[in-house]
């Protein structure tokens, strides 16, 4: 009997702590706190392919181009990957044609988008503070792998997003950490 009242006392912190709505720690670049962002539609999590290169949505994959920081404040952060590439906008060309300014990587600090949080039902969405209206990070296009992303307006079911924090088995994210306002 002591071993199912040990059981189920585990269980219940493990659940506590697996339903905490908590705000991410945010980064400095000497003590770094990476998140992988999951975008809810389509299961998918946000990607950097590269300096220069536009981010895309895909698969989980072990690899720092899927870990993300945020330096500075939930109301205005700007986001490095582990693989010490900027969030930016460039000019581009999403896989279906169509071209616009699209979420890209890069090395210049100088060019790194702020953004702000914003809830949105147990998730968030990431606001560009640089554009007025459509200023949401968003899946280009639909939900799914293989997307590159551009801005909407708020509310859009391709902006929201989780937040995974980065554990050394960070597959096996411990909790799914949300903005508290």
């Amino acid at each position: 009997m002591k071993r199912f009242y040990a059981l189920f006392f585990l269980c219940c912190v493990w659940a506590v702590n697996a339903l905490a709505q908590l705000a991410p720690e945010f980064s400095t670049l000497d003590n770094p706190v990476f998140f992988r962002l999951q975008f809810t539609r389509g299961n998918v999590y946000l990607t950097d392919e590269g300096n220069g290169k536009l981010l895309k949505s895909q698969a989980a994959l072990p690899v720092d181009g899927q870990k993300f920081q945020f330096i500075g404040t939930k109301d205005k952060c700007v986001l490095r990957s582990a693989s010490g590439h900027y969030v930016a906008m460039q000019q581009g060309t999403a896989p279906d044609g169509r071209g616009g300014q699209f979420f890209a990587a890069t090395t210049d600090a100088k060019k790194a988008v702020s953004f702000a949080f914003k809830a949105q039902g147990k998730g968030y969405e990431l606001a560009n503070l640089g554009v007025s209206n459509n200023n949401y990070m968003n899946l280009f296009g639909g939900g799914g792998a293989g997307r590159v992303l551009g801005m909407w307006q708020y509310g859009d079911v391709g902006n929201a997003l989780s937040l995974n924090l980065v554990t050394k088995r960070w597959l096996c994210p411990i909790a799914t950490q949300h903005i508290t306002t």
